[in-house]
């Protein structure tokens, strides 16, 4: 059985489930960010200092068949209000989504057929 991804939108308690999961990425980016300095005893070590982590991003690309499926991700990427992506995993993200790329492609049997790539900002992390 697929477990579909799904995005949920707390705002107006509304759902939708993917008619086919991403087939890349989908796990966001983990990072320190970290800067430098030298110590002026002898020796000169360096000592790290840790500041705040950047926001952690997500992309994941996959193909849409459907217009429903394109109409969709049109519609939740306008969305203004952040959102929760459940992946196949069991992982919520609370996420805004930056940008939507689709790139359409040829097909007599699938009119709506398209590869998309859809980037966004990790806003809350499991």
């Amino acid at each position: 059985m697929v477990v579909r991804w799904k995005f949920y939108d707390p705002a107006t308690n509304t759902t939708w489930t993917f008619t086919m999961n991403p087939s890349d990425g989908g796990s966001p980016e983990y990072g320190k960010t970290l800067t430098y300095a030298k110590a002026c005893g002898p020796g000169g070590a360096i000592l790290p200092f840790e500041g705040r982590p950047d926001p952690q991003k997500l992309e994941f690309s996959g193909r849409i068949l459907l217009r429903e499926h394109y109409d969709a991700f049109v519609s939740w990427t306008e969305n203004s209000s952040p959102i929760e992506l459940t992946d196949d995993l069991g992982r919520t993200f609370t996420i805004t989504i930056e940008k939507f790329s689709p790139k359409r492609k040829k097909s007599a049997r699938y009119p709506w057929k398209h590869d998309f790539t859809c980037n966004a900002t990790v806003l809350i992390p499991v």
